[in-house]
């Protein structure tokens, strides 16, 4: 599953950045099964031209439209009430800062709500998907659509005895893999529906914790209290 909603104020990438990594990343998933959404007719026409298999289903879906849209009302809030000057003063990389001065600030509150919704509807989506489960697969993953910037090629990874090997067996999937942040999330049903209740509850216990999370903070704290379902975070 892969999402590229357009987003001319972002802070974090232009357009023209996802517009060049498109295709590198298709080219990473030939003739993979993908679901591809987007809430721009042009980005959808524009994958057409680049998809590298015929297995891709599209659907267009608005930002407002998204499972996460409703809470990151009070997820803006909790980055306004932000303690920057504590953070600041916290030795180790703070995603919040990050997020406060880049994408709330640089952006602006609008689009920066838009950007968070899409961060966090990521694992919301991935339920609806296995419950539909279009292509009838035990696996699921998502893809960022600039996933390709990064120099190796994660789609060939298998997973064998907890460790990440390339090109070794079918591979079983057993526990989550995250790769890259959260740009690269792969785990099998059973895995998917393990973690998918604990992120819905963990991103509704954090709305009100006066931080910037994204989903990939939010897994962290998942990850800290389950790490048995993950490989690598």
């Amino acid at each position: 599953m892969i999402g590229y909603w357009k987003l001319p104020n972002n802070g974090k990438n232009s357009i023209s950045h996802y517009y060049k990594y498109l295709p590198l990343t298709f080219n990473m998933l030939k003739d993979k099964n993908i679901l591809f959404y987007s809430n721009d007719d042009s980005v959808i026409n524009f994958v057409k031209s680049i998809a590298k298999t015929s297995n891709i289903i599209y659907r267009k879906i608005l930002i407002s439209d998204l499972p996460a849209f409703a809470i990151t009302k009070d997820y803006i809030i909790s980055c306004k009430n932000q303690n920057n000057h504590a953070l600041e003063m916290i030795k180790s990389n703070q995603k919040g800062l990050t997020h406060y001065f880049r994408d709330f600030v640089g952006s602006g509150q609008e689009t920066y709500r838009k950007l968070i919704t899409i961060w966090l509807s990521k694992i919301l989506l991935l339920n609806e998907v296995i419950t539909e489960n279009i292509f009838n697969t035990p696996f699921f993953a998502w893809v960022d659509a600039s996933i390709a910037r990064i120099p190796r090629n994660f789609i060939n990874m298998q997973i064998n005895s907890n460790t990440l090997n390339t090109n070794r067996g079918s591979g079983n999937f057993k526990h989550m893999t995250i790769i890259n942040g959260a740009g690269f999330m792969i785990a099998n049903k059973d895995v998917w529906l393990k973690i998918i209740p604990l992120y819905t509850q963990m991103l509704h216990a954090q709305k009100n914790s006066n931080y910037a999370h994204d989903e990939e903070t939010i897994l962290r704290l998942i990850y800290e209290n389950h790490p048995n379902l993950f490989t690598q975070l």
